[in-house]
């Protein structure tokens, strides 16, 4: 059975769960370990999706830039 994936703010959640448990120091060192493995997965999971979607960002920033450059004189600075 395929496992269903995970949203970036799901990923993150567990990851925070994990980061307390962690934190508590009341776990034997076996499940110290099997969590930390596991955070480590998930923290690469959410680096790989920020990464994505800073690359969107950025593309999507070079593609209206000219857009912006010519428009942005004509607003009015904030007071």
């Amino acid at each position: 059975m395929k496992k269903k994936s995970l949203s970036f703010e799901q990923k993150l959640q567990q990851l925070e769960h994990i980061v307390s448990d962690l934190e508590a120091g009341d776990i034997s060192l076996e499940t110290l370990l099997k969590k930390y493995q596991e955070g480590q997965t998930l923290l690469g999971a959410c680096r790989e999706e920020l990464d994505r979607a800073e690359m969107i960002v950025k593309t999507y920033g070079e593609t209206s830039g000219a857009i912006n450059d010519s428009t942005s004189s004509e607003i009015a600075p904030c007071s």
